[in-house]
């Protein structure tokens, strides 16, 4: 695609992760592990692949706790990521790219959640959200996730761990092997899966 697509090597849990077809993936990891590298591959790679006869305005969100955060961890990447061939537009005030496909990509932070109310969101990646309010997930992500007529959306919920708090919560309800929505996906800093 271009010289940002750099070869990642890949362990296999990193390699499950990025390729698991479960709606809600997390992903507590060290920090410098990868995880945000994946992260935004993955959300351009989903955003390339929509059918626009399916889905005529996608809309993936790529988020931090806060508007500043999300801007380092995201913006940069997201544009030299983006295959020029394939963009339409990018807006530097709004942070996000629209695609040939008018699937859109769009940088907020959740320190005002109500960034991105208004519209359904087919996929998201929470990063740090750890550090994120708790209702931020169920009072703003999830319930546009499931936007009538719309296939369901996808989380990716990422982050360092910080405790036994709702990010914990989530971390133990992707372990449940009855939650079939959900996937739990682990490694440490050395690349070795941990115990």
């Amino acid at each position: 695609m271009n010289d940002r697509w750099y070869d990642l090597n890949h362990h296999p849990e990193q390699f499950a992760a990025f390729n698991a077809p479960e709606r809600f993936v997390v992903i507590p990891a060290p920090r410098r592990t990868g995880k945000s590298e994946l992260a935004k591959r993955r959300i351009i790679w989903k955003a390339l692949s929509v059918d626009p006869r399916q889905i005529s305005d996608a809309h993936f969100i790529a988020a931090a706790p806060t508007h500043q955060q999300a801007g380092r961890i995201f913006w940069d990447h997201l544009k030299h990521l983006s295959p020029k061939r394939f963009v339409r537009k990018i807006s530097e005030s709004e942070r996000s790219i629209r695609f040939v496909n008018n699937a859109e990509i769009m940088v907020a932070g959740m320190d005002v959640p109500e960034r991105i109310e208004g519209m359904p969101i087919d996929g998201i990646v929470l990063d740090e959200l750890a550090n994120m309010r708790e209702h931020v997930w169920m009072d703003h992500i999830y319930p546009a996730l499931g936007t009538p007529g719309r296939p369901p959306g996808w989380a990716w919920l990422i982050g360092v761990p910080e405790g036994r708090n709702h990010y914990w919560r989530m971390w133990k309800r992707a372990l449940d092997p009855n939650e079939k929505d959900w996937a739990a996906f682990r490694w440490s800093a050395k690349g070795i899966v941990d115990d």
